[in-house]
């Protein structure tokens, strides 16, 4: 009778899933910023989730946040099945915010369901603030000065000589 019970408390519990989300550039971690999770409970399938994203940050609704450990890493855990936004609040310095995205709990991948998924976002590094050198260089114009002085002074050896 025990074994009964067990069994269906078992089939009656939801499984739990969990979104890890991995920053990396170019296969260095990227720490530093935050991450939003919004769960999504009207999800149409033609919702930008850069307008949503904006229209949730209007609304100032509540959603779960974590900030980027040093190892690139951000995880929720504990969530139940359903659709996500996650969304970069903060971004790290010298990149900009990644692009927010909807992930399910759970997803299929090669015929398995999984409720433990791993994400990847592209991230892009803010390029330097260095202006382009316009003008000329320097170094042509004290080449000249020197070669002008020198035949300068040249000329008057020459005149005094005479």
């Amino acid at each position: 009778m025990l074994l009964v019970l067990l069994l269906a408390f078992s089939v009656g519990a939801e499984q739990l899933g969990q979104i890890r989300l991995v920053m990396r550039y170019r296969g260095n971690a990227v720490s530093g910023g935050t991450v939003k999770l919004y769960e999504v409970t009207d999800y149409d399938i033609s919702n930008d989730p850069e307008v949503l994203a904006r229209q949730l940050r209007l609304m100032d609704t509540d959603g779960k946040m974590a900030p980027i450990g040093q190892d690139g890493t951000v995880s929720f855990v504990g969530l139940t099945t359903g659709i996500y936004l996650l969304v970069q609040e903060d971004a790290a310095t010298g990149y900009y915010a990644m692009k927010p995205f909807f992930i399910s709990i759970p997803i299929t991948v090669d015929d398995q369901i999984q409720f433990e998924i791993e994400a990847y976002p592209k991230l892009e590094k803010i390029p330097d603030e260095k202006l382009p050198q316009t003008g000329q260089h320097n170094l042509p114009v004290i080449l000249l000065m020197g070669g002008g002085i020198l035949l300068i002074s040249l000329g008057i050896l020459v005149q005094k000589r005479k």
